[in-house]
């Protein structure tokens, strides 16, 4: 039977379900375009494709954020709940100079991203609103908008709200090592309540993904493939640009010798 026969009701958890998969697909297929063609353009990418919820997500820098960056997090944000944490500091400073200062459009990407859910000004008054250094932000999907049909009398057939909330402040920054080793227990209260947030049960969870183990990450042909994007990344413009610009290794030493004996 033709999903156009079907009633309106379950046509549209159709629609929900091929929208989820089609997200899904796309998330990491932006992904892996983001990491060919800008390299490490996020720090903790190293998460298991099934489970992006677990991961903390932090931009490396947010006046150098790509586009196709944006197309990875929009993708994301509709198919999970996600962590983010932000310097509030830093966030500010972006968030004031992107309104007051000329910047280029490139520029203004992460800013861009944050206006999915909340307005500049709103951004920078909840980054006011602590005393504390870092926070971990919550974003849910933004809108997902199927285009009317003729079956739901020009109604939308699905909308998913938007929304993303401060989830904790701390004195650390939540996605670096250091937090992870010495604040085991919000290292794992976080974890868990990605889990929550995301409908999943830790039970149907292995403890290696749980605990950020990677005992996967070699058997995994999706990691494979993002782990082939970066090096081909590496090798077309970073050892590309260093050949093209620096010296012969020999003339260097030979540089450096002369500045030593004058």
């Amino acid at each position: 039977m033709e999903v156009k026969n079907l009633p309106p009701e379950v046509q549209e958890v159709i629609a929900d379900l091929s929208l989820k998969e089609r997200s899904l697909l796309n998330y990491k297929t932006f992904f892996h375009v983001a990491l060919k063609n800008c390299g490490l353009f996020m720090k903790g990418i190293s998460f298991h494709p099934d489970h992006p919820y677990l991961n903390v997500f932090l931009i490396n820098n947010m006046n150098h954020f790509p586009k196709e960056g944006l197309c990875f997090l929009w993708y994301l944000f509709e198919s999970f709940t996600i962590a983010m944490p932000f310097n509030s500091i830093k966030l500010l400073a972006y968030v004031l100079e992107c309104q007051f200062e000329d910047f280029p459009e490139e520029q203004k990407n992460t800013l861009k991203m944050l206006e999915w859910f909340l307005l500049s000004t709103k951004w920078a008054q909840m980054m006011s609103s602590s005393s504390k250094k870092h926070c971990i932000v919550m974003f849910r999907r933004p809108n997902c908008l199927i285009p009317p049909t003729t079956l739901t009398q020009g109604k939308p057939l699905i909308f998913h709200g938007r929304t993303c909330f401060i989830h904790a402040w701390l004195d650390v920054n939540p996605s670096s090592g250091y937090f992870k080793l010495n604040y085991t227990k919000q290292w794992k209260e976080v974890r868990l309540a990605l889990a929550a947030a995301n409908n999943k049960y830790t039970d149907d969870i292995s403890e290696d993904i749980m605990e950020d183990k990677h005992n996967w990450i070699n058997s995994n042909p999706i990691t494979k493939s993002w782990d082939e994007a970066i090096v081909e990344y590496s090798k077309n413009h970073l050892l590309g640009s260093k050949s093209d610009k620096m010296p012969e290794p020999l003339l260097t030493v030979n540089m450096k010798f002369d500045r030593a004996e004058v």
